[in-house]
């Protein structure tokens, strides 16, 4: 069925939101063209070279040529986009349908990457600014096309789909360069996708006149902005992972649930596998207890011996290499009496303690957990065993006092690394000390574990409150760095490129390579790169070169005379900004004076000026500790590196959750670093990561951070609590076992 078909079958409502759609689309693009033609008129002119002159103009020539082609395949794709949703098909035109595609691209392209990302965040930035008329359009829609399931991802009015629409368009029929084109986007942002509110509130009312929906609650909505992928307000990009330590004893609503009945069905089918004595679990070995030849146990005698044998775990793991010590202990226990002749257990205790025992096998090969935090856990062998033993919701029950614990040291204990003695640190010696008291008081009353608990708590709050004063002060110094370096690599880059080749007198590029530079890195903190000010500073640069070539035509003279005031002003205002000392700026603006009086009379002197070309440009101006110098042999070797990245870790950098923990191996010293992912730069794509502390551990280009995930280098930590992801593989495990050929 193509799209003219249908959308005969459409409710007219629906028609008429598409043709006021396409209608805006038509509309939307010609006024789009001509402010972007006047756009690039003014970019060419104000172009530091004639390749850059020549790529706005050929851009111009583009649009003129072929603007009224884009306009008609963006109402094209508008429209396929209608017909696909009402058919109940993915959109042809989508962010989500280029970044599935993305996935199965080995390389990165990086030219697409580069328009995918601008289309990405026009989208996150209307979506933030309309996201209730929108999702209001999403549920009617839904509610109007009984066969079709409408979500932000198939609708076509969303502003990530029409950005794609518009890109493909583009893209088809302009030869533009992937610089030309992110400046379109951009301008497709502004001057369009910030008016679209009014073409959501006539949809919206379009719809409410059919009464479609009159009525729309909270709920409604809330269901809806959950459900979908954009409904972070930047995209996936400031999602955040949630805190362990409050996941740790977070009630499960939904999830695996481990009743002691479902486990034994699982044990009972695997020990019915093996057909022995022994049966395997992953890499670990259990004994059928309840096989042994000698007379069972009775359960309390069995607790009776466990509460002798509880001070052997401390003394097991003096050697601090944590291990499992419950198949030894519950062995000996059970060959006391008779050694050739064991004692057996019942069927449940039997499998309660191989559960246990099991669990912590478990603990002791999970890579998440630090080695001085296994030691710690391990300790708890015996009293978690005991406590199992006595209550069976130790294994069904989220809000188990033990269960909990042991997942709240799990969860602190994910931030140590090797960088702190663990016996100099406060919180793993207070740790260390709850666990010593379990293991002398433990006998029968979980409420050691409570009130280990409380005591944990009060410790690890005080550190996180310190640390996240810490850890945002970190942030926010980071940030400052951040847009100052890209102040400052602009501001030379602009120098550099407008300088070179340029012929002038010493004192010129003095004032441009010193004060001027310290001019724009000012107006670019305070005005930024999109400002009057901005423009006004780098239009500056331009006047002082053009002042100090040889001009003769009447309109150069009368140019000239305009500066004696207007120039003169702007490098007044200039040298203000940084706080030139006023000797200095006399200095200064005198010589510009003379400047502009002998170009009004021709008698500029040019054999005496001095012509540096881009490198040594950079090198004139002072150095920079917060830019650093990279060596051309270093740049090619990173570039070398990046055109082996796939596009796959690229994804994975960008969506990654802030507040992920990693394991990182630190290239210089060989060391693995335990750090958490504490903010994105978006101005100079830059990763901070922090320590459990809160201070600065890392700082990782995006490009690199999925370089080094790619290579094994940075792995993220699985947070979620312990004991659920313990025992998930446990059931995994036991159906593996239970499978398997007798």
């Amino acid at each position: 069925m193509n799209s003219a078909s249908a959308l005969q079958r459409t409710p007219i409502v629906i028609k008429q939101i598409l043709s006021d759609s396409l209608d805006a689309a038509s509309s939307d693009a010609d006024s789009l063209f001509s402010t972007c033609d006047e756009l690039f008129f003014d970019l060419s002119s104000r172009a530091s070279s004639d390749a850059e002159e020549n790529l706005y103009f050929e851009c111009m020539r583009e649009i003129r040529n072929n603007g009224a082609e884009v306009s008609e395949s963006y109402q094209h794709a508008v429209m396929t986009n209608f017909a696909a949703m009402i058919k109940n098909e993915a959109l042809p035109f989508s962010t989500k349908d280029n970044s599935e595609a993305k996935r199965d691209l080995k390389l990165v392209d990086n030219d697409q990457l580069e328009i995918d990302i601008a289309v990405n965040n026009l989208a996150a930035n209307t979506r933030k600014a309309n996201q209730e008329a929108l999702t209001d359009i999403v549920l009617r829609f839904n509610h109007l096309l009984q066969d079709v399931e409408v979500t932000q991802d198939n609708c076509p009015l969303d502003p990530g789909n029409l950005g794609s629409a518009f890109a493909s368009a583009c893209a088809r029929h302009l030869t533009i360069s992937n610089k030309c084109l992110v400046i379109i986007l951009k301008q497709y942002e502004r001057h369009i996708l910030q008016r679209i509110g009014l073409q959501y509130s006539a949809a919206n009312q379009l719809l409410l006149d059919e009464g479609v929906l009159p009525e729309i609650s909270e709920s409604m909505r809330h269901k809806i902005d959950n459900d979908s992928p954009h409904s972070e307000t930047s995209g996936e990009q400031n999602r955040r992972a949630e805190d362990p330590i409050a996941a740790a004893s977070k009630p499960l609503e939904t999830g695996p649930q481990f009743d002691m009945a479902n486990l034994s069905s699982l044990i009972a089918a695997a020990k019915q596998a093996s057909n022995e004595p022994h049966y395997t679990i992953g890499d670990f070995t259990y004994s059928n207890y309840s096989t042994n030849p000698g007379p069972i146990m009775p359960g309390t005698e069995l607790v009776h011996e466990l509460n002798i044998a509880q001070p052997r775990v401390t003394e097991a793991q003096s050697d601090n290499k944590p291990r499992n010590i419950i198949r030894e202990i519950i062995t000996q226990l059970l060959k006391y009496k008779e050694p050739d002749l064991p004692q057996a257990l019942s069927e449940p205790e039997d499998n309660i303690i191989n559960l246990v025992s099991m669990f912590f096998d478990f603990i002791l090969d999970d890579p998440n957990i630090p080695m001085a935090i296994k030691l710690q856990i391990s300790r708890l062998q015996i009293p978690a065993l005991k406590s199992a033993l006595r209550d069976q919701e130790f294994f069904s029950s989220s809000q188990h006092p033990g269960r909990i614990l042991i997942n709240t040291i799990a969860a602190i204990g994910i931030g140590f690394d090797d960088s702190k003695p663990p016996e100099k640190d406060p919180t793993y010696k207070a740790i260390a000390r709850i666990t010593e008291a379990i293991n002398n008081q433990y006998a029968q009353n979980d409420d050691v574990f409570s009130h280990s608990l409380i005591e944990l708590r009060q410790v690890i709050n005080k550190e996180g409150r310190k640390s996240s004063i810490i850890e945002k002060r970190t942030d926010q110094a980071e940030t400052g760095r951040s847009r100052l370096r890209l102040a400052k690599t602009l501001s030379r880059d602009l120098l550099s490129k407008r300088l070179s080749k340029a012929s002038l007198p010493e004192s010129v590029h003095s004032l441009l390579l010193e004060k001027w530079l310290d001019v724009l890195v000012m107006v670019y903190l305070k005005s930024g790169e999109n400002s009057a000010e901005w423009v006004n500073a780098c239009q500056t640069v331009d006047d002082l070169v053009w002042v100090c070539q040889k001009h003769s035509s009447q309109k150069a003279t009368a140019r000239l005379i305009e500066f004696r005031v207007d120039l003169v002003n702007r490098v007044k205002h200039g040298l203000d900004l940084i706080n030139e000392h006023i000797d200095s700026q006399t200095g200064i603006l005198s010589t510009i004076e003379d400047l502009i009086y002998q170009a009004e009379q021709n008698d500029i002197d040019c054999s005496l000026f001095i012509e540096l070309d881009e490198e040594q440009v950079s090198q004139a101006m002072p150095e920079d500790e917060t830019i650093g110098n990279v060596a051309p042999s270093a740049i090619q070797q990173q570039k070398e590196k990046y055109l082996a990245l796939t596009y796959g870790f690229i994804q994975k950098a960008e969506q990654m959750p802030l507040g992920t923990w990693l394991n990182y191996m630190d290239r210089e010293t060989g060391r693995e670093l335990r750090c958490k992912l504490s903010s994105k730069l978006e101005a100079t794509e830059t990763y901070i990561f922090v320590n459990r502390f809160g201070f600065k551990s890392l700082e990782k280009h995006r490009k690199e951070f999925a370089y080094d995930m790619q290579r094994g280098r940075a792995e993220p930590l699985d947070a979620s609590p312990l004991f659920d992801r313990i025992f998930v593989k446990i059931s995994d495990n036991l159906k593996i076992a239970s499978n398997k050929p007798a």
